[in-house]
């Protein structure tokens, strides 16, 4: 595939996920804010949308150091309800504490 195929291909998919999580690349620093990624001031050194079929997924760079995955579930289906996003988030955080090489959990500061 060519980068133009990829591209229409992508948007085909996402077209085809009933609540995928729409979210301009514009607005991943609110969200990384939210979560305390970034500090007054600070900047992301680089947004870029990652493949994903019914979530929504952006690989950000820190200014400055450090990278982090954003994941926006889809709340339409099962695996995005907040019962089930919540016990993932407690696996990882047990498989982290066990001392395996997982990602860490970010909760928004407020909660």
């Amino acid at each position: 595939f060519g980068a133009c195929c990829r591209r229409r291909l992508s948007l085909s998919l996402r077209a085809m996920v009933e609540g995928r999580p729409v979210l301009a690349a514009d607005d991943v620093h609110l969200w990384a804010a939210k979560f305390g990624l970034v500090e007054d001031g600070q900047r992301l050194a680089f947004v870029k949308e990652l493949p994903s079929y019914d979530d929504l997924n952006f690989h950000i760079g820190v200014e400055g150091g450090g990278g982090y995955v954003l994941k926006a579930h889809n709340g339409m289906i099962p695996a995005g309800v907040p019962e089930r996003l919540a016990a993932q988030n407690r696996f990882i955080c047990k498989l982290r504490e066990a001392g395996l090489p997982v990602p860490e959990v970010v909760v928004p500061q407020s909660g």
